[in-house]
């Protein structure tokens, strides 16, 4: 399975993640938690953090990811947390031209294990003059179990109907 993220102004990411890992909200949540990590060790993290997201309840519409935003903004990483969901059908989005480059390329080059697919996927697609950040996992965290006390088993229903959800800390009265 292939994931790809763009971070506006940094970098582009990509990661491989083997077949017997189900693919969720672990995953996307790990994705995030990796890049976030990233960021930090570069440097200063912005105090609002406008994340774009496929609009699938399977991986990025449920409530463990937002049991994680929660997370963040809770530890005070984030001021605030703006999620927008894609529409249905989106073309001409930029992850889109990601993921449209590296297809044309694996057509003219083989790539026969998962190293060699990393490679591809690095060859393929350049933002800001640099070659995307290409990660391969075995493994994904069951980050679904460290948050069910963040959770209710009927949060995520509430997000469904949502495009352009915002996470703010609550101010104590």
């Amino acid at each position: 399975h292939l994931y790809g993220a763009l971070v506006h102004g940094r970098d582009a990411y990509a990661f491989t993640i083997t077949d017997h890992e189900a693919q969720g909200h672990n995953s996307s949540i790990q994705v995030l938690h990796y890049i976030l990590v990233q960021i930090v060790q570069k440097g200063k993290v912005p105090s609002v953090l406008k994340l774009q997201l496929d609009n699938t309840t399977k991986q990025n519409k449920g409530q463990y990811v937002f049991a994680y935003l929660s997370m963040l903004i809770e530890y005070g990483i984030f001021e605030n947390i703006e999620v927008s969901y894609l529409p249905v059908g989106h073309t001409h989005e930029d992850i889109d031209q990601f993921f449209s480059r590296v297809s044309v390329y694996c057509r003219h080059h083989n790539a026969l294990d998962t190293e060699a697919l990393r490679e591809c996927i690095r060859l393929a697609y350049k933002k800001y003059g640099c070659c995307p950040i290409v990660t391969g996992w075995d493994t994904v965290a069951n980050l679904s179990d460290f948050v069910p006390l963040a959770t209710t088993s009927t949060a995520h229903k509430a997000i469904y109907p949502y495009y352009h959800p915002r996470l703010v800390k609550a101010k104590k009265s």
